[in-house]
């Protein structure tokens, strides 16, 4: 992977864009700032989707003092624990072991574990690691539990998980809630019809996630519905997603990122490419 390219985009990029460019479907030069001069804003449809999975090239977003950073490499969680957790090898799956999600709670630590098709799973944690728990929904059936994202709902926390691997591609959201027993369980609160991959809480107890399917929204009542599907589209592989102060929302992926413009109740959809590597 080549040097990591910090890239900042002003909040007023958006609101400067004209109509006319917004529908040009051949490759745009003149919206940007000069800071990401050299990138190209395109309509979904113009974009070989498939071609983007052999790219070695993520595409990562933040949002920093009010500004959009575009990296090809992602932030770092702050995911200090107290203590430390020694993977478990256990039935051919490892335990304990992966990128980690880290949520302090009331009672100690909620930890979200993804080793990619090793395994994956929610725990709580007391606060000096000396007692833990699973909180699974595991039953005979084989669910991938990898936890990709944690989000407050009330007291409750939700998990986002799931697993994208070869043909496999399963999600769904968890509930954790303390119960009046003082222990933290778990119970379903929706399917998906794919991983989430990245999630972005939004006003109102409303989620945006995202999959290889597309970008949809959660809402409290469990409802999910699409903001963004492209038809027939496989897309490699979303990473992140951000909102700016103007309420546009940016995904990070492979090969691109992808901007979201809300416009009359729904979201006006453009793809930012970068400038072929010399």
């Amino acid at each position: 992977m080549s040097q990591a390219i910090i890239l900042l985009l002003t909040l007023a990029v958006d609101s400067g864009m004209a109509q006319g460019a917004a529908r040009d479907r051949s490759p745009t030069r003149q919206v940007l700032p000069d800071s990401l001069k050299d990138w190209s804003v395109r309509k979904p449809d113009t974009i070989d989707w498939d071609a983007s999975g052999y790219s070695r090239d993520d595409w990562y977003v933040r949002v920093t003092e009010g500004r959009l950073v575009v990296s090809e490499r992602p932030e770092e969680e702050t995911n200090t624990l107290p203590f430390k957790i020694e993977p478990i090898l256990k039935q051919g799956e490892t335990e304990l072991a992966g990128r980690r999600h880290v949520l302090a709670v009331e009672d100690g630590y909620l930890v979200g574990f993804d080793a990619g098709e090793f395994g994956g799973g929610a725990w709580w944690f007391s606060s000096k690691g000396e007692r833990r728990q699973k909180l699974s929904l595991r039953a005979a059936d084989y669910f991938p539990e990898n936890v990709h994202a944690f989000a407050t709902l009330g007291k409750d926390v939700l998990a986002f998980e799931g697993l994208t691997h070869m043909l496999m591609n399963h999600g769904r959201i968890v509930r954790l809630h303390r119960g009046s027993d003082g222990d933290w369980h778990a119970s379903l609160l929706t399917n998906l019809s794919a991983c989430p991959r990245a999630v972005l809480p939004l006003p109102e107890k409303t989620w945006l996630f995202a999959t290889t399917a597309g970008v949809f929204k959660l809402d409290s009542d469990a409802h999910v519905r699409a903001v963004w599907e492209p038809r027939g589209v496989h897309l490699y592989y979303p990473n992140s997603l951000v909102r700016d102060e103007a309420g546009v929302v940016y995904m990070g992926m492979r090969s691109f990122v992808v901007r979201m413009t809300a416009r009359s109740g729904a979201y006006a959809v453009d793809v930012l490419v970068p400038p072929p590597k010399r």
